[in-house]
């Protein structure tokens, strides 16, 4: 690594688990470009099971600009780029996946891009070209934003494919959007949502691209959450980095929203939901001057954004008081099961985990009924009952 006497220019992060097949290639691509400035750049090993480690080490005592962390055990691509983050020494920190490559001067471009707009804290690829294993001579040119303006949060409900993935930022800019959520698998997009919500400003870079693969024998942090039935899911935990900027329509639909039916990119998911309302003339976030929630639009937030900030006796007052209403939706119970999970002691990071494992784990039990719940349905339905049982709090969940 350079000493701390060298002014470095540009840190770039790389969280890397089980990456053997891409590693070389993604170090190759960063390692090689040219730039007038000085990078590091720095790879975080989140508890690879094969040789990532080994790969890692390799390069890094051929190059000095490579500085090698390590995660004993596998904590998320969240985890691994915030740790990069806390130790990046530069005033802009780019983004690499360890499964992907910068394109040619994609440093270059996008660094003297940013760095010319003071009024910017990111900088966006203008392109993103997919190609499946090793062949790059064809792909599928990608673009999440294209217009010559600052990104906005309205749009992401707005138009597709607007969040963007591996990203260059002012390193202020991490902490002033709370880093990477390590909660669920969906870090990069939750980043994305965390980023515009706090009002921070993101552009495309004329010229930059970098490539994305696909058809890795080991399915990335994304594919494997994707693959897992939980993309509803993970998209709800992500709205609730913003639930303060919802309208009162979207907050329903969220409210009501199956997050445990395993719809991906389709029209079911709560995302294309709150993308309809947008479509149907209805707002999904709020304006300066629109009137309040309705009741249990309002305690829904507040339960959420206690339950955000680790105030799990807060949140399960809230969440209690909607089932004890007649909301008993899939997402009350849930956060129930959270709320009383963080009350004995789990660590937050692990909550979520925790609560799927206790909600499967019922879901294969013959459960009673009253009416025509799904499995999942009901075992939500017991595991918030038995979770609230132990605290001592009344049943409310009819």
């Amino acid at each position: 690594m350079q000493g701390d006497s060298v002014k470095t220019d540009v840190s770039v992060i790389m969280g890397c688990y089980d990456s053997e097949d891409t590693l070389e290639e993604a170090l190759s691509s960063v390692l090689s470009q040219e730039f007038s400035g000085a990078f590091e750049v720095i790879a975080v090993d989140d508890g690879s099971r094969d040789a990532t480690l080994e790969i890692l080490k390799r390069f890094a005592a051929r190059d000095a600009r490579l500085n090698v962390l390590v995660h004993p055990a596998n904590r998320g691509g969240g985890a691994a780029r915030n740790t990069a983050i806390r130790a990046a020494r530069a005033p802009f920190v780019m983004d690499v996946d360890s499964d992907n490559m910068l394109g040619t001067g994609a440093l270059r471009t996008m660094h003297a891009f940013l760095s010319s707009r003071p009024d910017l804290h990111g900088a966006l690829y203008e392109e993103q070209r997919i190609f499946r294993g090793k062949d790059v001579r064809h792909f599928e040119p990608f673009h999440y934003y294209t217009e010559t303006a600052p990104l906005e949060l309205r749009a992401v409900f707005q138009f597709p494919n607007v969040q963007f993935g591996n990203v260059m930022c002012r390193r202020e800019a991490y902490a002033l959007a709370g880093g990477y959520p390590e909660h669920h698998g969906f870090d990069t997009q939750g980043f994305c949502m965390r980023f515009l919500s706090r009002g921070l400003r993101a552009q495309v870079a004329p010229g930059s691209f970098y490539w994305h693969r696909t058809g890795r024998s080991r399915a990335s942090y994304f594919e494997r959450v994707f693959d897992s039935g939980r993309y509803n899911l993970n998209t709800y935990l992500i709205y609730e980095d913003l639930i303060e900027r919802f309208s009162n329509a979207a907050l329903r639909t969220i409210l009501n929203a199956n997050v445990f039916r395993a719809s991906g990119f389709g029209a079911e998911g709560i995302g294309a939901g709150l993308e309809a309302l947008e479509r149907s003339g209805v707002e999904v976030l709020k304006r300066d001057g629109d009137g309040g929630w309705d009741a249990a639009s309002a305690v829904f937030v507040r339960g959420v954004a206690a339950l955000r900030d680790n105030d799990c006796e807060t949140a399960l007052r809230n969440f209690v008081e909607l089932a004890k209403g007649g909301l008993s939706t899939p997402i009350v119970l849930f956060n129930t099961i959270r709320c009383s999970l963080g009350l004995a002691g789990t660590e937050p990071a692990r909550i979520v985990d925790a609560a799927l494992a206790a909600t499967e784990q019922l879901r294969l039990r013959k459960l009673p009924s009253t009416r025509r719940w799904s499995l999942v349905d009901r075992a939500l339905v017991k595991a918030a009952r038995i979770t609230l049982s132990a605290h001592g709090i009344e049943d409310p969940v009819s």
